[in-house]
């Protein structure tokens, strides 16, 4: 299990070794939303690179991908390919089990991949994407609505054989929703209770 899960952007190499000096059990390169699109290309050099060279392996580390369906999902898809794979995948903005599904396609079955649900859709669809990774929908968070729940929640959920991510929340009181987890047998998802 996870005590901390630190995001460094991927745009910013000479902090990757910093957040694991920090003492994170896990850090997440994110090429994302921390990263600005003309930097992207470059940003995915430094990640290779860093992962060829990786010295510390007791901190896990991976990969928040950009949305599948994008065009930045699809160079970063087609980037990992050659590179030492990362400890796990986070797809963002996973819409449905396809996105899953191409994402395994392409890099294999020896990376875990977190999907993380951002949308209505993929809320509506978090069960499929569940079934696709054999999972079951495992947790809940307090929510007041379903119509909040969907505005505010941010899940993700882990394939075999990666371990259980941990719960994320912000302080009391504010936006963030609290995420507990339960593991199951085989991975573990996160959703809210309807």
């Amino acid at each position: 299990m996870f005590r901390t899960l630190l995001f460094v952007p991927a745009s910013r190499p000479e902090r990757f070794e910093k957040a694991i000096a920090a003492g994170a059990d896990c850090i997440c390169i994110d090429l994302e939303d921390a990263v600005a699109r003309e930097d992207r290309s470059e940003a995915r050099d430094a990640v290779n690179k860093y992962l060829a060279t990786r010295e510390t392996l007791e901190c896990k580390v991976g990969i928040r991908m950009n949305a599948v369906r994008s065009r930045d999902g699809i160079r970063d898809l087609a980037a990992m390919t050659d590179w030492t794979p990362p400890d796990f995948v986070l797809i963002a903005k996973t819409k449905n089990d396809h996105d899953v599904e191409v994402v395994h396609r392409v890099l294999g079955p020896g990376i875990a991949l977190w999907p993380l649900i951002e949308s209505g859709a993929g809320l509506a669809a978090v069960e499929t994407i569940a079934r696709r990774l054999g999972c079951r929908v495992s947790c809940s968070a307090q929510q007041t609505t379903r119509a909040t729940c969907v505005a505010r929640w941010s899940g993700s959920l882990c394939s075999p054989p990666a371990r259980v991510l941990p719960t994320l929340a912000g302080a009391p009181g504010s936006n963030s929703w609290m995420y507990p987890i339960s593991t199951c047998s085989r991975s573990t998802i996160w959703s809210p209770r309807r």
